[in-house]
């Protein structure tokens, strides 16, 4: 298995809450026995596939960050008009 694969897989699972279903609550901390996540149906694929999904993955999470990133940017370009406008050195 590729550790990115396993990666995406147990990230997948985490936003999923796969690993809060099966977790065992106590007070304010969650133990996840190896008994229940050995019992998990880890989808073992051929290792072209799991390269495939991994490629796949990386390519949309640089996309997201480059999308953090301009929408940070066209935020900051916001208040900067607002604070313009509302300071009156740029009139409506």
């Amino acid at each position: 298995v590729l550790p990115a694969y396993a990666q995406a897989v147990f990230e997948r699972w985490l936003d999923n809450g796969v690993f809060a279903a099966i977790a065992k609550k106590t007070t304010s901390i969650a133990h996840l026995g190896s008994e229940r996540f050995a019992a998990l149906n880890f989808p073992l694929v051929p290792l072209s596939r799991q390269r495939h999904i991994v490629e796949g993955v990386d390519a949309f999470s640089k996309q997201e960050c480059s999308l953090k990133s301009e929408l940070a940017k066209l935020g900051k370009l916001k208040q900067g008009i607002v604070d313009d406008l509302l300071s009156g050195r740029v009139g409506v």
